[in-house]
């Protein structure tokens, strides 16, 4: 579970409290979840509520960013809506469940069905389809008779439901299985990478993360590497478990072990920190944001920089990723900070 979806569960009766002098830390128009006797609003880096907090709660994209494309979704009465960055409300409080624009399109939920809505609140798709992801690369994801395809932003289905499993677009390309094989595919389904792999990520920075098994008869034994957009095996098959680049580096893990590799394979910052175990997506990833990442050891967390030096004492519950200057962690009570690049706390939220 998210730290977040954590976080907010915590009755919160009180203000922020900010610890300080705050300096800036690259401010870039972010605003940060706080919640004031239950109720959910949003603060700036400084600590300063923009938004009162007089929503029952609010959906907070990965890390922790509210505003996707201009608006945020906020819960009223049992209902969510979107808001924009004044704090005005401009599509009513109406769905039973919704997610962040992407590409000018939302992903809603009413009764059981789920929809497609334009920054107006206008349906522009509405299908019996599920489930199905948001855009990207102007296609989304949909499963049809148990098998996934690709709709445009008509609604029309423009890959047709002939695969096992499917995962978005990124950098131009999607990873899809066919039988037991995971292969890529262009935007009119093409295959440009033929399926041999027995899983495939997404790509990130050029490359992307695919998994080899060998049966020796005894155990099953996974192997994964990275490839380019053209197949070519780039970075050999060599741990057991890879994930996508970010800001050049890659995290690795053999066996408990975790470790940063560049684009050539070689180790930059040695595998001794432990393995994040929780699932990743396209909008979270596990390695370095603003030049930092977190790691794990012997179940506590803190921030490493592009040299493996910690930057950031391993001391915490948990940690997230950072998002304009800012990351928010949990220590032991349980007590939520927000903290700058240098670990100093910029405010804390108390129960």
């Amino acid at each position: 579970m998210r730290l977040l979806k954590f976080l907010f569960s915590i009755s919160l009766a009180s203000l922020i409290v900010v610890s300080g002098a705050v300096r800036s830390t690259g401010q870039d128009g972010h605003l940060f979840p706080i919640k004031v006797n239950g109720k959910f609003g949003l603060a700036d880096i400084t600590g300063k509520v923009v938004i009162p907090a007089r929503y029952d709660s609010g959906l907070i994209e990965s890390p922790f960013g509210f505003f996707v494309e201009g608006l945020g979704s906020v819960k009223v009465g049992g209902k969510w809506g979107y808001i924009d960055r004044i704090g005005k409300m401009v599509i009513a409080p109406q769905f039973d469940s919704t997610s962040a624009f992407r590409e000018g399109l939302a992903l809603v939920e009413i009764g059981g069905k789920w929809k497609f809505i334009d920054k107006g609140g206008k349906v522009v798709i509405s299908t019996d389809a599920d489930p199905l992801s948001r855009f990207s690369g102007g296609l989304a994801r949909i499963k049809v008779g148990g098998r996934w395809g690709y709709i445009d932003k008509t609604g029309r289905l423009v890959i047709k439901a002939a695969f096992d499993s499917a995962e978005d677009f990124t950098e131009g390309l999607a990873a899809v299985s066919s039988g037991v094989k995971s292969g890529y595919i262009d935007n009119t389904g093409k295959f440009v990478i033929e399926p041999r792999f027995d899983s495939a990520e997404r790509f990130s920075e050029g490359l992307a993360a695919v998994t080899f098994a060998e049966d020796n008869g005894e155990t099953v034994v996974s192997r994964s590497g990275f490839i380019d957009k053209t197949g070519k095996l780039v970075i050999k098959p060599q741990f057991d478990t890879a994930f996508p680049f970010s800001e050049g580096l890659a995290k690795v893990r053999v066996g408990d072990k975790a470790g940063f590799i560049d684009r050539t394979g070689k180790i930059m910052i040695p595998l001794k920190f432990h393995g994040r175990e929780f699932s990743y997506s396209s909008d979270s990833e596990i390695g370095f944001k603003e030049g930092l990442a977190v790691v794990e050891l012997n179940g506590k967390y803190g921030y490493i920089d592009k040299t493996g030096k910690v930057v950031i004492a391993i001391q915490y519950q948990y940690a997230n990723d950072f998002l304009g200057g800012v990351a928010m962690v949990l220590d032991t009570g349980p007590k939520a900070y927000f903290i700058d690049h240098a670990g100093k706390v910029l405010w804390e939220l108390k129960d």
